[in-house]
């Protein structure tokens, strides 16, 4: 009787904790957390037979004081996986937990709480889905280091366009011991290890990416970073140059797209050269870049945005990665050039020697020579030139540049010529059987340099307190843009870099000040080409460290901008655009314009404004994470005097984003409405006679946020009785990225929207069927209660008991009658109740069971528990002592 009470007393006791704690949730198996309104602690439970515990962390935003972390079994700072507040938002791809629980903790830090966050999880497997859209990034798992666990995750990259290949490339790797990072693509695959070169992998023709990471003792932190990149399968791939590789026409596509190619020589000592013959392409429309090696993370070489005669690409090695980036298809023709081996020529770095022996043909020869960082190329001639040869040196890495001196025969040996940062030596005249020798080696430069050629790089390296300018002024440039880059900035405390644009008075662009490691590619600045840019780079007197600056600059014409097409980009998307871009499109004829945004990603006060004298139309700005948080399409009716600009003016950080990808459409007609009304189609009540695209955007009540309480009933009128299926859509929200309308003309009581806005689109060519004029008539739907889906989504009549789950939550399908077949009746038939009914109840044992159990708990009752009571009070109330009277008893 005593063990009896002490059980119900713990019973008790364990009441009491659930309620207190009602909030912790315990899961298993695989599922989704989301968001609560109070502090809670989730805990993840996975079988000791599974490996992992997968995470993904798919939406975030927290307010202030609230905080969510992530530990691999109990809440301990050594266990921590992920740590997220309100100035910390940015979800992770991957995460993983090794212990057999997991603990989520989600605090509250006021009262209330407006925080939005969902976490998804698999304690089966270690998988994980990735879109490929343009271009995706792969990053490694998250986790607490933990000695003796093993991980082993894939990543599954799905491709979404059917005449694409995906290129992976490495942009970080570090692995230990036997862990391993393979990519694989139908037959295909490559496996990374701790030292492995971090060669590009193209994939298997249209075949999706699987990536799969293994680390077998996660002891301490190992990570990679993987970029995918969607080229066009047609013009990408791997060439081995047995014959040299010419491009010559270019694919024919209705966007725009990427080629790449990794080229290899046939023998390993010979290196790569690229030369252009022509160029048939708008020159603001594309860009080729030649990267060194065979891998993407290598030295970029060149970077051509538009035609350049004579322009010379050399490789150092037997390798060379070539992107071809077109961003508009209208006009594109081809683009001529070709890829050589050659065993003459080479593009060095540093130091290093011009030399052949024995020259087979009587082909030009070109070295390419880059200094050291902050140091100048100088250049030692070590042989007697031929008769009628001669070597030539230019300011830089082109024949366009400047010619610092030419060398003929009789010179002598020991001619030293020295240049800027980078040089150009150019051979001819060196027949069968020739041979020539020279040296390159970097020294150090002024303190203050001045650069006049129409491209080239510029350093600065000291160890001694100073301020010194680098100033870049091109002369006779036949472009209108200056295209700085800031190729690397060593800086300590105390020590800065200014970089300004100077006319009459300086402007600043850029300035550096924190103490950074030695970076690459920091930054790209525009500065038209009537300015000058000066460097002022300060030196601090306490620091022994030299700080080292390179800038290397081009000067090109129409960098961005120009007349409007199918698509506005910021300059070198979907890479990081400049600093100070002013790019400006311009519209020759007034018209209705359609812009839908595909990409947004823009830094602290760098935006794209559509304009007219009097107001801004509309303006782009800032960082979409997700499609859900890209603008609403917009159809604009412009005026002579519209404009669009992208402006990236300095911020407080040089902050730069990866940019922005519209779509744009100049149509005959189109529109905007944000009440009940009408439009035509153009001449109605005639039939549509010649080429007609127009798109208008329907937003009912005026709600700039999609909703599902208003929502639109439209009717398509039409005099004729011709299809006009084949010429108009309606998308069910504010962008063509919505979900498209089953559109029915016949449908005289309206056709009803999901949301409150609609995009109509009229596309109809000249020369097919027929097609009507029509009237699109619309009204406002408002939703009360009683027309509601539980969720919230307006429920249309039609949805009622169909068989489908039009609301989402199957509201539309409760409470539905099925009719039963009809069956012959079966007369009824009665049995009296008699004693020998309940003999089963007796038989079984049930009536004897509660007959004892109630007479036994009436004994406790009576006797036991005064007894225990009268002990009790005898003690003193004193419980502590309760055990003891039980033994002694």
């Amino acid at each position: 009787m005593k063990a009896l009470l002490l059980m119900f007393l713990l019973l008790g006791v364990n009441w009491g904790t659930a309620e207190a704690e009602n909030c912790n949730q315990y899961f298993n198996n695989s599922g989704t957390i989301e968001q609560t309104n109070e502090t809670c602690t989730f805990i993840i439970t996975r079988n000791k037979t599974d490996l992992n515990t997968r995470l993904t962390l798919t939406e975030i935003v927290l307010q202030d004081n609230d905080y969510l972390v992530i530990y691999d079994g109990k809440s301990s700072d050594n266990n921590t996986i992920a740590n997220y507040t309100a100035r910390n938002k940015v979800g992770f791809p991957l995460a993983v937990g090794f212990n057999e629980n997991v603990t989520v903790i989600f605090k509250v830090g006021g009262n209330k709480t407006t925080s939005v966050w969902s976490l998804e999880y698999d304690t089966t497997k270690c998988n994980v889905k990735v879109n490929n859209a343009w271009i995706s990034r792969v990053d490694s798992p998250l986790y607490a280091p933990t000695s003796g666990a093993r991980l082993n995750c894939t990543y599954y990259v799905d491709n979404n366009s059917p005449d694409h290949t995906a290129v992976a490339s490495l942009l970080t790797l570090s692995l230990k011991g036997n862990s391993s990072l393979t990519v694989s693509s139908g037959t295909t695959s490559i496996t990374y290890k701790a030292n492995s070169p971090k060669v590009d992998f193209f994939g298997k023709d249209t075949e999706p990416l699987v990536v799969n990471i293994i680390i077998t003792d996660a002891v301490s932190p190992e990570s990679f970073s993987l970029l995918i990149r969607s080229v066009l399968t047609d013009c990408s791939g791997v060439e081995d140059l047995t014959n040299p590789y010419v491009l010559t026409q270019l694919p024919v596509e209705s966007v725009g797209y990427e080629c790449r190619w990794l080229v290899h020589t046939k023998d390993s000592k010979s290196v790569i050269r690229a030369d252009f013959s022509s160029v048939d392409v708008a020159a603001d429309s594309y860009r080729l870049t030649f990267i060194d090696g065979d891998s993407s993370n290598g030295q970029v070489l060149a970077s051509v945005a538009s035609v350049l005669q004579d322009y010379i690409i050399t490789s150092s090695s037997d390798s060379m990665i070539v992107s071809l980036v077109l961003d508009s298809t209208e006009g594109a023709k081809k683009i001529n050039f070709t890829l050589t081996e050659t065993a003459y020529g080479s593009r060095l770095t540093d130091k290093g020697n011009l030399t052949f022996q024995n020259k087979t043909d009587n082909s030009s020869v070109y070295y390419q020579l880059i200094a050291s960082q902050g140091q100048m190329v100088n250049v030692e001639v070590l042989s007697e030139l031929p008769p009628d040869s001669n070597v030539t040196f230019y300011n830089g890495l082109q024949l366009s540049d400047g010619k610092l001196v030419v060398l003929r025969q009789g010179v002598g040996n020991l001619q030293n010529v020295i240049g800027g940062s980078s040089m150009l030596v150019e051979l001819t005249g060196f027949e069968n059987g020739s041979h020539f020798n020279a040296s390159f080696t970097s020294i150090q430069p002024d303190c203050n340099m001045l650069s006049t050629s129409a491209s080239g790089q510029i350093s600065y390296s000291s160890q001694s307190e100073q301020t010194c300018t680098l100033t870049i002024a091109p002369q006779d440039a036949a472009g209108d843009t200056i295209i700085l880059n800031i190729d690397s900035l060593n800086l300590g405390v105390d020590e800065s870099v200014k970089i300004y644009s100077e006319r009459v008075n300086k402007t600043l662009l850029a300035q550096f000040t924190v103490p950074v490691a030695h970076q690459r590619n920091v930054l790209q600045i525009y500065v038209p080409v009537s300015y000058r840019i000066s460097a002022v780079v300060t030196k601090a007197a306490a620091v022994t460290t030299a700080p080292g600056v390179t800038f290397s600059y081009q000067t090109v014409s129409n960098v961005c901008g120009g007349k409007l097409t199918n698509s506005i980009l910021t300059p070198n998307y979907p890479n990081q655009y400049p600093l100070n871009a002013q790019c400006s499109w311009s519209i020759t004829t007034p018209s209705f314009l359609y812009l839908s945004v595909n990409d947004l990603a823009l830094a602290q006060s760098h935006t794209i404004t559509v304009s007219n004298k009097t107001k801004d139309l509309v303006k782009y700005e800032g960082f979409a994470r997700s499609p859900d948080q890209l603008p609403a399409d917009v159809v604009l009716n412009l005026t002579s005097d519209t404009q669009i600009v992208f402006q990236s003016s300095q911020n407080n950080d040089n902050q730069v984003g990866r940019g922005a990808n519209i779509t744009s459409r100049l149509m005959d007609c189109g529109g905007t409405f944000y009440e009940n009304g009408s439009f035509v189609t153009p001449d109605y009540p005639k039939q549509l006679s010649k080429d007609v695209f127009c798109i208008w955007i329907i937003n009912v009540v005026g709600q700039p946020k999609i909703n599902t309480t208003n929502i639109v009933n439209f009717t398509i009128e039409t005099n004729e009785t011709s299809s006009i299926d084949l010429n108009v859509k309606v998308f069910d929200g504010n962008s063509l990225r919505s979900a498209p309308l089953n559109v029915d003309a016949t449908k005289k009581d309206g056709i009803l929207s999901r949301y409150n806005a609609i995009v109509v689109v009229l596309n109809y060519t000249a020369g097919t069927k027929a097609a009507a004029g029509f009237i699109f008539k619309f009204t406002t739907k408002n939703c009360n209660a009683s027309e509601m889906c539980e969720n919230g989504v307006c429920l249309h009549e039609d949805w009622r008991c169909n068989g489908i789950d039009d609301c989402g939550d199957n509201t539309d399908e409760k409470n539905c009658f099925t009719p039963i077949p009809p069956t012959t009746p079966v007369p009824p038939t009665t049995t009296p109740h008699s004693a020998e009914s309940y003999s089963g109840w007796v038989k079984s044992g049930w009536i004897p069971a509660c007959l004892f159990i109630g007479i036994l708990i009436g004994a406790v009752l009576v006797f036991g528990v005064p007894k225990v009571i009268r002990r009790l009070r005898l003690r003193g109330g004193n419980y502590s002592r309760m055990g003891d009277n039980t033994s002694n008893a």
